[in-house]
């Protein structure tokens, strides 16, 4: 099922059902950015390509945005998903800050 694109819940082309986390998936970043509106515009990139992802920020539970302490918000898909994940956002002009991935967010 290499290079296929699979959305939890639905059946890829080979007719088997995609489940968050199979195959000993991990989360990983796809890219960072250094504000939310760049990072949920990638988000929606890959949701429009059938790859699942979120965006992530350690805002302390909604205490910082309002004071500007947010130093980088991560997009994160699926393992199986990352390198589709990085080209789509490259195509696009978002693949974000040069450099990215933080050794503090890997979590």
């Amino acid at each position: 099922m290499s290079g296929e694109k699979s959305v939890p819940g639905k059946k890829s082309v080979s007719g088997e059902k995609s489940v968050p986390g199979e195959r000993g998936d991990t989360i990983e970043v796809a890219g960072e950015y250094r504000f939310r509106h760049e990072a949920e515009q990638a988000r929606d990139i890959l949701r429009s390509r059938e790859i699942e992802s979120i965006v992530w920020s350690d805002d302390g539970g909604g205490i910082y945005p309002p004071v500007g302490f947010i130093e980088r918000y991560l997009v994160k898909v699926f393992s199986r998903h990352r390198d589709e994940a990085r080209e789509i956002l490259q195509a696009f002009g978002l693949e974000g800050v040069p450099g990215g991935e933080d050794d503090r967010f890997r979590r």
